[in-house]
């Protein structure tokens, strides 16, 4: 299965909270990377990122906003 056919399951599974990966996912990546580790590596700017995030103009506006 390629990865966007396995979309729409992972966005079912966090809405449900199926285990408990997804229902730490559903409470914020950088709960998620506290736990699982990768904290310094979570993008998140105050709020979580949109999922088409790209180049510098994004993060700046994000971290200046």
């Amino acid at each position: 299965m390629g990865d966007a056919e396995c979309i729409p399951q992972a966005i079912f599974n966090l809405g449900a909270g199926v285990n408990d990966f997804y229902r730490l996912l559903g409470q914020g990546t950088l709960k998620a990377a506290d736990h699982y580790g990768g904290a310094d590596f979570a993008c998140v700017l105050g709020q979580e990122m949109a999922d088409i995030a790209t180049g510098e103009v994004f993060f700046v506006s994000q971290a200046l906003g």
